[in-house]
């Protein structure tokens, strides 16, 4: 798989203060074994991806079918926190790269990552079976460890992050998020994401907006993919300060894959059940759309076609049954009355059926 990353810089490995936990998912994908299969024991070519993680992409291994590159979150901030530019400064000479113990967001110290965010996001991953929970595509971590305090500024400017320096290894299928946090992006730069993902036909990209439309599908009915008993009541996962667009990065085939696993929140079934799926998709879908609406123009470009919104549509009522089929927690029926010729997403909620109104004919 080719990573379509800005140009390498070098970092360097130092030896952790420690290991808070890890994930060993299967035989190939125990943390040290991902490790191993980078060039030198101590200095790493690695891929800028967002302001404080890398890529390093000879540290690879396969699961189930693909191939997985280790990220590392909490590398250093590539930009400043304050002043003139503030996270604007692209990455360039040596040293630019700091930990400092400025508080960031209150959860994390600006450039490294915050232990508890860490650790929220290894105990999600110690439920998947392998790179899926539920029928949702994730990024799992597979270990949390500590920065050693002489690698951590501290330099600051007015609050205080309180709490062990940590940096997370995760593995990722790509570098490229639908629109932010990355150099290339599917929205930006579509002809160019394809093209390095080795689509080059109409039958490929149709293969590949019916791969996006079902993995993305599952993100958006994750609460009910995921509800289970709690002393307050059901509880399920839920986007509840993320986003498709910045917080997930598609694989060479379509697959969407949630990565940012520590900004998934059990929320409660508050108002009701019902209220919660339809919110997370009503929140939510028009990352999807758009991401789907790149790569129609795409499909018609090549076609050399100009066809309507309503037949862009009609496109997609053809791709989403076939997308959905066999998925145990929801299916795509058609419309009735007023709505005939759009779609509904009917989910499966706690033993119960939630017909929500997906897209429209006219």
């Amino acid at each position: 798989m080719t990573l379509l990353g800005r140009a390498h810089e070098e970092l360097f490995w130092h030896p952790a203060d420690g290991s808070l936990g890890s994930v060993s998912l299967g035989a190939i994908a125990r943390p040290s074994e991902v490790l191993a299969c980078a060039p030198s024991p101590d200095r790493a070519s690695a891929h800028f991806e967002g302001n404080r993680s890398v890529i390093v992409a000879d540290a690879a291994t396969e699961i189930a079918g693909r191939t997985m590159h280790l990220s590392v979150k909490g590398v250093g901030a590539a930009a400043p926190m304050y002043g003139a530019h503030p996270f604007r400064q692209g990455v360039g000479g040596q040293g630019t790269r700091r930990i400092t113990r400025e508080s960031w967001m209150g959860e994390a110290p600006f450039g490294g990552q915050g232990e508890a965010g860490a650790l929220a996001a290894l105990a999600l991953s110690q439920r998947t079976d392998g790179l899926v929970l539920s029928g949702l595509h994730l990024c799992p971590t597979i270990a949390v460890t500590v920065v050693p305090e002489s690698l951590v500024d501290p330099a600051l400017h007015y609050r205080r992050y309180e709490g062990r320096v940590v940096q997370e290894q995760r593995l990722v299928p790509s570098d490229v998020r639908l629109f932010a946090g990355s150099e290339r992006t599917l929205g930006l730069h579509a002809d160019e994401v394809l093209r390095g993902f080795g689509v080059a036909t109409v039958d490929a990209l149709e293969s590949f907006l019916e791969r996006l439309l079902r993995t993305a599908t599952a993100l958006l009915t994750m609460f009910a993919r995921t509800l289970r008993p709690s002393e307050h009541g059901p509880v399920g996962l839920d986007l509840d300060d993320v986003w498709l667009d910045k917080d997930a990065v598609i694989a060479p085939d379509g697959a969407l894959f949630f990565v940012d696993l520590e900004a998934l929140e059990w929320a409660p079934a508050w108002p009701s059940v019902e209220a919660r799926v339809r919110r997370q998709i009503g929140r939510n879908a028009y990352e999807l759309f758009y991401a789907l609406d790149v790569l129609l123009d795409v499909r018609e470009r090549w076609r050399e076609r100009r066809p309507s919104a309503a037949e862009r549509r009609a496109v997609l009522g053809a791709l989403l049954p076939m997308a959905l089929e066999g998925d145990p927690f929801v299916r795509a029926e058609p419309a009735h009355g007023l709505r005939e010729g759009g779609w509904d997403l009917v989910v499966v909620a706690d033993g119960r059926e939630v017909a929500v109104p997906f897209f429209e004919h006219a």
